[in-house]
Formats: C-alpha cells, structure tokens, sequence
C-alpha cells in the first residue's frame, strides 16, 4: 500500500479515514478488486454485444478505464485529500454495468454474480466513506432482489479475489 500511516494522520480526509472501520489498505483493496471487476465484465460484455451496438460499447470502454485509472491513482496517492472522489468516481462508475449486463446476461452467468459482488463492495466503501450512492445501485438491488440473493461483503470479497486482474489497458 502506498499510503503510509503518517500521511493518513494529516489532513482532514485522513479524520473521515480514521472515523469509519476500513482501512485505507482495505479501500485499496477494494478499488482493486471492482476495478477488476469491472475490466473483467467489459471483456464478457464486448464478446456478447453486437458490434452495432457502438454507445454500449464505448460506455462500457469508458466505465473501465475511468475505474481502472481511478483506483491505480488511488493506489499511487501521495497526499491526502481526494481518496474520496475518486472512490465516489469508481462507485458512480461501475453502476455503468448495472443497467447493461442483465440485459445481455441470465441471471445465472457468472457475471451477474461479479456484478453483484462489485455492486455489494462498491456500495460498502460509498457508506464506509460517508460518500454519495448513486441511484441505479439502490434500485437495482430493489429490482433484482427476487431473482438474486442479497450478497454479503465476505462473500462479495471472495468472489472478486476470483476475477482475473485487468491488464494495462485499464490501468
């Protein structure tokens, strides 16, 4: 982890930090991991969706690099001060993929289960972090709560640490 203890005890981000019960190599983590998710699905999305389907396309391209590059900038922060937008970047960010891939998947593909398991994690840093949920994660877990059960955050973990790491393209 890049960010060392004594920066985190400067500043005033680092009080928010130290305010809630995740640690800042947990948040790394974390951004790690949806950031993979999030490459990962592009991947699955790009092999299903028609070629003519240009906007989903490039807005799913978009979505993953702007999260890869917002974690791998979290990972390399130097000062403290703006760890909270871009998580609040990568949180708004993966709710991208919540209205595209059930349209393209079943509920029972694997991605639905990285979806969710992005969704769950992202949602825990955004209330961890005291940041904005974007609305399209709270009504998607409303929508879908019939079809797919309500993950917790171990699990959420667990199936994320199973995603292969994106590679320099969202990075």
């Amino acid at each position: 982890m890049v960010i060392s203890k004594r920066l985190l005890l400067t500043g005033g981000s680092a009080l928010a930090l130290s305010a809630c019960s995740i640690t800042p190599t947990q948040i790394q983590s974390d951004v790690e991991a949806v950031a993979d998710a999030a490459a990962a699905m592009t991947t699955d999305i790009e092999a299903v969706v028609p070629a003519a389907e240009t906007a989903i396309l490039i807005k799913v391209e978009q979505a993953a690099v702007t999260i890869g590059q917002d974690a791998t900038a979290l990972g390399a922060i130097v000062t403290v001060g703006n760890e909270q937008q871009l998580v609040q970047s990568i949180v708004n960010a993966i709710t991208i993929y919540d209205t595209i891939v059930p349209e393209f998947f079943p509920v029972s593909a694997p991605i639905i289960a990285i979806l969710n398991a992005a969704l769950t994690v992202a949602a825990a840093l955004a209330a961890q972090l005291g940041l904005t949920m974007p609305a399209p994660i709270a009504a998607s877990f409303r929508g879908r709560a019939r079809a797919v059960a309500p993950m917790p955050l171990s699990l959420a973990r667990a199936t994320l640490a199973h995603v292969r790491p994106r590679g320099s393209a969202y990075r």
